[in-house]
């Protein structure tokens, strides 16, 4: 395969929101489990993958380890196979922030994103950002920035404001197609022009931002630089419409909301069967074991779960056993969880590794799920 060594990317997975604490407690939001069998960083991979980009850094606010665990040597998504490209990450980048703001230093905070811009001897260079879920051609960007006159071609969605979204940022844009302010708030029940954190523009351009940004001590993650800066009006802006599905990973309600929304087959295909499929790593695992007496209603299955009781519009993740009389109702369960006989689950999320043990009930509403974490052992006597 001929690699697009024209353009790079940089996937800014600085992000760790308090609101999806404790599931976000120790992996960043592109970490987390999402439709059964993947994880949020697969869409933005599988999209540099399509476009067949040869570099890639990532940004990550902590340790990333499950980042790492998660893609290994990145072979499924064609990124180990050149010897100038491949997947560089950074992380630390939270530990990096408060050592340059706590001891004053001059140097080059960017110093790692303007040394990768470099060596990977790219013209231009795609933005992504790790709380966002979408299949977008990266090519088609590409096509649109060329064939302009514009500093940097930014991608935007449309939708009537509701819920917990909480975008950093929406576009007025003009009859051209070219951005002509930028805002923080909103309205609920008005079509917004969303930031979808997107962008492709000349590797120069974004070295030039970076160095006006350490130059005014402004110590931030890529994607807060580029809505500061490009919103002072000194770049030309083009706007790219995304139009198909997308979700915003931000708090408890929407990871919840829209691992549900994969429940409905428009939204999953519009997502998944689109012209570009999305890319995970792959494992070897048995199929999913249904008993006789298992019940199964409007719910997604992920390889080498045991059903033995009833599941009803929820989502199983990879090795989730339910053993015989339990039930498990508008709930996502995560991989490994294991849940004992009789036990009932409604409305709930439960992390990688919980163990329910038999009899336990645990019931939250619609407006209030509950969240049991990572490794939790869950008895009688447990108060969630």
């Amino acid at each position: 395969m001929t690699r697009n060594n024209q353009l790079c990317a940089i996937l800014n997975l600085y992000k760790n929101f308090d609101e999806l604490k404790p599931l976000s407690r120790n992996r960043p939001v592109a970490s987390l489990p999402f439709a059964c069998r993947y994880r949020v960083v697969d869409f933005m991979l599988s999209s540099v993958s399509h476009a067949d980009i040869s570099s890639v850094a990532m940004f990550i606010n902590s340790s990333g380890r499950s980042l790492y665990d998660h893609i290994r040597g990145a072979r499924e998504w064609n990124l180990n196979t050149t010897i100038t490209g491949g997947i560089f990450t950074f992380s630390q980048q939270d530990w990096k922030k408060n050592y340059f703001i706590d001891s004053a230093q001059t140097g080059d905070f960017y110093e790692d994103h303007h040394l990768f811009l470099q060596r990977s001897r790219s013209e231009y260079v795609a933005v992504m950002s790790g709380e966002i879920v979408m299949n977008i051609d990266l090519s088609e960007v590409m096509r649109i920035h060329e064939h302009t006159d514009s500093d940097v071609t930014l991608v935007y969605a449309t939708r009537t404001q509701e819920g917990s979204y909480k975008p950093e940022q929406y576009l007025l844009i003009d009859d051209n197609d070219y951005v002509t302010a930028y805002e923080d708030t909103f309205e609920f029940g008005k079509k917004m022009n969303i930031n979808m954190e997107t962008s492709i523009m000349k590797v120069s351009t974004l070295q030039a931002i970076l160095k006006q940004a350490n130059e005014d001590k402004y110590y931030e993650e890529i994607g807060t630089v580029l809505r500061k800066y490009l919103s002072e009006g000194e770049y030309k802006v083009k706007a790219y419409e995304y139009t198909g599905y997308f979700a915003i990973i931000d708090s408890i309600e929407t990871y919840y909301k829209h691992n549900m929304e994969m429940l409905d087959i428009n939204k999953y295909n519009a997502l998944f069967h689109s012209s570009k499929h999305i890319i995970t790593r792959s494992k070897s695992g048995i199929p999913t074991f249904y008993a006789d007496n298992s019940d199964v209603n409007n719910s997604l299955f992920a390889s080498g779960c045991m059903l033995y009781g009833d599941v009803k519009n929820s989502l199983m993740f990879r090795n989730a056993i339910i053993l015989e009389g339990s039930v498990v109702r508008d709930s996502i369960i995560l991989p490994g969880v294991h849940v004992g006989k009789n036990a009932v689950i409604e409305y709930a999320i439960l992390d990688k590794g919980v163990t329910v043990d038999e009899g336990v009930t645990i019931k939250g509403t619609p407006e209030a799920i509950i969240v049991v974490p990572k490794n939790t052992h869950v008895t009688q006597e447990t108060h969630l």
